[in-house]
């Protein structure tokens, strides 16, 4: 038996960014190393070294390895760059060095090898079976040819092994329950370590743009006492945010135990507080269930109702499958019922999706309810993707735009050594780069004054009592920023002039202001600040948009009043409102999906905000970054808001 001096040392590595002292465990590496330790003859003849998971300098990074007998770098979009940067010099520095990769980033067949020299075997899928295989290859204990699952050089040449089956994981232990992680949290006291878990493993859906796609799509079971273990464990660690890793959380009944089991834990002992997860696609009534579970116990901070694209066409593309919109209507209309925050996603830049078809999708959206919140994504291309495989590109048109990571919130004093980048969709068979800049100003401007509720009371008002159309409304707007030199047309023009530079791979995504604090922003998020902070200037130079519609003249100055106190500012813990119509009954009935008939009564709406803050960066990170998703940015969203008559 080999003594521990000699054991062959590997060193994994998953870097990321902290999120101010918060981080997450590196556990795609810590679930490599407890499948690994747990093989006799592996445990033998390798030892596992430090897991190098903050982006520190190449140099410190390199320094921590010690006569390394293989490196292994699990690659996402957040750390390819670096992963590659750091590889290349661990090669240059100890040559022998067995440099594996692994993960999402990492594209199917051999090119990775080709392109990057310093790349000795890729690891395709997932790594736990494929990763023990290799290591005993490397020991002697099996032939490297005989290893599915992996890409390697052979005679000078990238050779493709065939693919591997999905392990089994009723026999993989968990890092965190084996102590893989214990050194890491040893050595960072002053650390808030992010923990996530996994109850099942695969995904029933095959949609184009996900790095599932390319996998075995069957859904696997975690062992349910494995899953009851690690959630004990983060009570007993005091971790307070605790993420799920399921792709489709809420499919099996066995879902439910798992939410009472976690609460009974915050219950006893406050941990954890948080528990953030991806609930199946398709929702339904028991998903419903399990949400309202987790926000009488204030655990969870929004449901995603996701449909990705409304068109028919794209989503036959992309391989996704939508509930029904009837469906969806009624599922909203309970989430309103309830109080519990829920959003929309979708996706733009998918291929078959129009401008055309985009307005129409945001526009059905909006009148089947969904006023809180709509995230619109821009479709990043992942290589690990059917969406990322040569015949798809060629067979959809597809043109990718290389930008700065898109990555917003990030704190802008964050040095980057390495610097990552998003590869986007900007073009395809049924997009030219014009539309795509074009769906991004819709939807921006959708996100900015109707989600976050600078217009939003006008446009419901006149969708229900003048039959203006959602898209309508905003499309007309839009066009009325193309031109004049009012507050809202500069910022909307510098907006495009950002997209139009990504297009062409110049420039981000985001922006960034030291008023609103050291962070970046989205594009939306920031034209909104921007608009909040001359609140008085935006809505006098709106006025006249605003009073085209040909809205009687008495309910519109009602209105106008209306709309500009529900919208939160800064300092503001107080603020009274007299009005000759009840806007507030009208308003709460419409926007939770039930009738209602403007009542003409002499009121008084008293507005107390308990969090009101005191300047513009905290504003920018307490409502508008923490409550968007939950869609509470207006008065009118905020339960802790008293309305007095």
């Amino acid at each position: 038996m080999n003594i521990n001096g000699h054991k062959k040392k590997v060193y994994m590595v998953q870097p990321t960014y902290l999120n101010g002292k918060a981080v997450y465990f590196p556990l795609a590496a810590g679930t490599l190393i407890a499948y690994a330790s747990a093989v006799p003859e592996i445990a033998e003849n390798y030892s596992f070294e430090d897991i190098l998971f903050l982006r520190e300098p190449l140099d410190a990074a390199l320094e921590k390895m010690s006569s390394p007998f293989l490196a292994g770098f699990s690659s996402y979009l957040w750390n390819i760059e670096y992963n590659k940067a750091l590889a290349k010099k661990v090669k240059e520095k100890h040559p022998g060095c067995i440099t594996v990769f692994g993960g999402h980033q990492v594209s199917s067949g051999g090119s990775f090898l080709e392109e990057f020299p310093f790349a000795d075997i890729l690891i395709h899928g997932e790594g736990e079976e494929v990763f023990a295989a290799l290591l005993l290859a490397l020991s002697g204990k099996k032939a490297l040819d005989e290893i599915p699952g992996i890409s390697y050089r052979k005679n000078g040449r990238a050779i493709d092994s065939p693919a591997a089956m999905p392990p089994d994981l009723n026999l993989a232990p968990s890092p965190y329950l084996e102590g893989v992680f214990d050194k890491i949290m040893a050595e960072n006291p002053s650390l808030e370590f992010i923990q996530c878990i996994e109850t099942n493993r695969g995904c029933p859906n095959n949609c184009a743009f996900c790095g599932w796609s390319m996998r075995e799509s069957k859904v696997r079971m975690i062992p349910f006492e494995r899953v009851r273990e690690e959630i004990k464990w983060a009570s007993d660690k005091k971790i307070e945010f605790l993420g799920c890793n399921d792709a489709n959380f809420g499919l099996f009944e066995r879902d439910g135990e798992i939410i009472d089991f976690l609460i009974d834990y915050k219950n006893k002992t406050g941990y954890p507080d948080k528990f953030q997860v991806s609930f199946a696609k398709n929702s339904s009534e028991h998903i419903f269930r399990l949400s309202e579970k987790l926000h009488a116990h204030n655990m969870n901070k929004g449901v995603a109702l996701s449909f990705q694209t409304m068109n028919e066409t794209a989503a036959k593309n992309v391989g996704r499958s939508n509930i029904g919109i009837k469906h969806y209507t009624e599922l909203l209309r309970m989430y309103n019922e309830s109080g519990m925050p829920c959003f929309t996603e979708l996706i733009i830049g998918l291929p078959g999706e129009t401008f055309g078809s985009f307005a129409d999708g945001v526009n059905t959206l909006l009148k089947a309810g969904q006023h809180s919140s709509i995230l619109i994504h821009i479709c990043e291309w992942l290589p690990g993707s059917a969406m990322g495989q040569k015949e798809y590109i060629e067979k959809y048109g597809l043109e990718i735009s290389e930008i700065p990571l898109f990555q917003a919130h990030r704190d802008i004093y964050e040095e980057d050594e390495v610097r990552e980048y998003s590869r986007i969709i900007t073009k395809t068979y049924s997009m030219a780069n014009s539309d795509w800049i074009d769906m991004n100003m819709f939807s921006i401007c959708v996100q900015c004054f109707h989600h976050l509720g600078l217009l939003r009371f006008f446009a419901v008002y006149l969708y229900y009592e003048k039959n203006v159309e959602y898209k309508d409304f905003y499309l007309k707007l839009l066009d009325l920023l193309k031109n004049g030199d009012a507050l809202a047309g500069k910022v909307f023009a510098a907006l495009r002039e950002k997209l139009a530079g990504a297009v062409k791979g110049q420039g981000s995504l985001v922006c960034y202001d030291e008023k609103y604090g050291t962070v970046t922003w989205t594009l939306e998020e920031f034209a909104f600040l921007e608009l909040i902070s001359e609140k008085d200037r935006f809505y006098a130079e709106t006025e006249d948009f605003l009073r085209s519609f040909g809205m009687e003249k008495n309910i519109f100055e009602n209105l106008f009043r209306f709309q500009k106190s529900m919208v939160k500012t800064i300092s503001n813990p107080r603020a009274e409102t007299e009005l000759d119509y009840n806007f507030t009954a009208y308003f709460k009935n419409r926007i939770n999906g039930r009738e209602a008939v403007l009542e003409k009564k002499r009121n008084k709406i008293v507005v107390e905000d308990p969090d009101a803050t005191e300047n513009w960066a905290d504003y920018a990170r307490y409502t508008v970054w923490y409550k968007r998703r939950g869609g509470q940015n207006t008065y009118l969203d905020t339960a802790e808001v008293k309305f007095e008559s």
